[in-house]
């Protein structure tokens, strides 16, 4: 996989621009003959083009069109013709897929400076673990501050494991002028520009953040939990449903980001069993998931 970071966005509408003068848009040939870097099936998969990913060049399987992030627009390239497509998809990435990592080709550590500490949660007496990465303070351990809707979750309990409390996302950031009411005081939902800061500090290797226990999977995409970070794939809950799902595979937190021009849809921060990647992915503000709360120092 090309070792760039970048964050995941599904988003509902994308702007494209077409690779002709005719548009009144003229890119250099050197995207419009660039290798493809990315395979994806649908352009709704397509990451949001912005400063990180200008230059990167996308082919999207269900219209064999290729296109370029130039200037902040997904700009269309050219067509892959069906002789193309297979040698393309031999030459592209396995799992076709981009976050803010990249995979790990051993388990070695790595030197990540870092610090521990701990706060106390006002409102219920709770002690949290902390782990400082330069200039960010992040909660070690699942917010386990109880409310009216928030879950616990059965697969945990019968494993003897606290995974904290499950939010919907609403629930999470429980309105107030920063979204941050549910977080212990001083402390709030992390943004993009922080899941995207913790990735980079810790290389882009997921599994340094990942428990080292309870993750289903014997390869590189286990934890090594070199910070402390702690991260259990206690799984979510779909929305409206009491039954929990997916515990090994995944983790999920929520971040304070929404897509105002999606229906109820918000972002989250997950790490997979399966892919080591750090991807900021847009779900169902209806989910259930757990809630790492941060603040810069």
């Amino acid at each position: 996989m090309k070792n760039i970071f970048c964050l995941l966005f599904f988003v509902p509408f994308l702007v494209f621009q077409a690779c002709t003068t005719d548009a009144g848009y003229d890119p250099s040939s050197r995207y419009i003959d660039k290798k493809v870097d990315y395979y994806i099936e649908d352009g709704y998969e397509m990451p949001k083009c912005n400063k990180s990913s200008e230059g990167t060049v996308f082919f999207v399987e269900n219209d064999l069109s290729v296109y370029a992030c130039i200037d902040s627009v997904w700009t269309f390239c050219r067509k892959i013709t069906a002789d193309a497509l297979v040698e393309l998809e031999d030459a592209l990435p396995y799992d076709k897929s981009i976050g803010i990592g990249k995979e790990s080709e051993n388990k070695e550590k790595i030197d990540i400076p870092y610090e521990t500490s701990s706060i106390v949660d006002s409102r219920d007496g709770h002690k949290y673990k902390t782990v400082i990465v330069d200039d960010m303070e992040w909660m070690a351990e699942n917010l386990d501050y109880e409310t009216d809707y928030s879950l616990t979750s059965p697969e945990c309990e019968a494993r003897g494991i606290n995974c904290g409390q499950f939010y919907n996302w609403r629930d999470a950031v429980s309105g107030g002028e920063d979204y941050s009411e549910i977080c212990p005081d001083g402390f709030r939902l992390p943004e993009q520009a922080d899941a995207e800061h913790l990735a980079n500090f810790v290389g882009g290797l997921p599994h340094v953040l990942k428990s080292k226990d309870y993750w289903d999977t014997e390869d590189l995409r286990g934890g090594t939990d070199e910070i402390g970070f702690n991260a259990i794939p206690a799984g979510f809950s779909y929305s409206g449903y009491p039954s929990f799902h997916d515990f090994g595979y995944s983790a999920h937190f929520w971040s304070s980001e929404y897509a105002k021009d999606s229906y109820r849809s918000a972002y989250e921060i997950v790490l997979y069993s399966f892919y080591d990647y750090i991807d900021w992915y847009l779900t169902d503000q209806d989910n259930y998931y757990n809630v790492r709360c941060m603040r810069v120092l």
